[in-house]
């Protein structure tokens, strides 16, 4: 997407960066799981498709995606510390994929280095995106659609107020929805009021 191809958004513990060509092998990398792929319901890209995407989801307005990088908890961000591609640990994006409201929006969170998982940093990533979405996007419904077997990403969207709203006993998954009521809002933009804005560049 355009609107971010430029922008890094420094949390706590997170720092979202836009999805960069540099950032491909390591994420064609990760892709390679059976584990990963099950859970994303993704199919396996050679690294040349995998820049190719990279490349059209650039320039796709209906898609917004960003890699995360951890961050030591305190710390503060610099251009050398985004640019440290030993600090990915997954990813973050959102699909304005609703012909019929474009309030509405797919969001899903990826932690594909084992040992960042449970760590809160998936939380943090969603809020973040939630609250860009907001602002800059216009988006104000969320959902999501998870694996039953998915036990701990289902507890990690309901912890964050998502609802349960559908079952697919063919696809074996749930979908969870929020909708941000003005309490809700109040509440993300308040949680969010340390996160910090830099240009990429």
């Amino acid at each position: 997407m355009k609107n971010n191809e430029n922008l890094v958004l420094d949390g706590k513990n997170v720092i979202l960066v836009p999805y960069r060509k540099e950032h491909v092998e390591r994420y064609n990398e990760w892709m390679k799981s059976e584990e990963l792929l099950e859970l994303t319901d993704s199919e396996p890209l050679s690294l040349q498709e995998e820049y190719e995407m990279q490349e059209s989801w650039k320039n796709d307005n209906d898609k917004c995606t960003f890699i995360l990088l951890s961050k030591e908890p305190g710390t503060k961000s610099n251009a050398q510390n985004w640019r440290d591609l030993n600090r990915m640990v997954g990813d973050v994006n959102l699909y304005i994929n609703d012909i019929y409201d474009k309030e509405r929006a797919e969001i899903e969170v990826m932690i594909a280095e084992p040992e960042f998982r449970g760590k809160g940093i998936a939380s943090e990533a969603l809020k973040i995106l939630m609250c860009y979405a907001l602002k800059a996007l216009g988006i104000s419904k969320f959902y999501c659609r998870i694996l039953e077997k998915n036990v701990q990403s289902i507890k990690l969207f309901s912890n964050l107020g998502y609802k349960i709203t559908e079952r697919s006993e063919y696809f074996k998954q749930v979908t969870l929805e929020l909708e941000m009521t003005e309490d809700k809002r109040k509440e993300l933009m308040e949680y969010l009021i340390h996160v910090k804005e830099y240009d990429y560049n």
